[in-house]
């Protein structure tokens, strides 16, 4: 729920109410999010006319998401795969268009 209604921006920014970037602002997600396996998918409206010709062209594409998360440095084991730790109470806080999103081209 913490991706619902946040900043879409040109690139990552750390952005707050108080320190909005709103050069970099060209929309923001919709009130949808939902984890749909292995995705985090959410709506979202784009508003700046040159923003929409790249995402239309094919030159700006990828998505990577802001946010903030406590660690948990505790090993384990994740569909027979090992991990030294993990991200909970993961927090939104911006989405970014860029040219290689963090977890790839899909």
């Amino acid at each position: 729920d913490t991706f619902n209604s946040l900043p879409v921006l040109e690139h990552h920014a750390e952005t707050s109410a108080n320190a909005h970037p709103r050069e970099l602002t060209v929309g923001a997600t919709m009130d949808n999010a939902r984890f749909e396996s292995p995705y985090l998918k959410v709506g979202m409206v784009i508003f700046d006319g040159s923003t929409i010709q790249r995402i239309q062209s094919g030159a700006q594409r990828e998505l990577s998401c802001g946010y903030a998360y406590d660690a948990d440095m505790t090993p384990g084991t994740y569909e027979g795969k090992p991990y030294d730790g993990r991200m909970t109470n993961i927090r939104g806080n911006h989405v970014a268009l860029v040219d290689r999103g963090r977890a790839g081209p899909d």
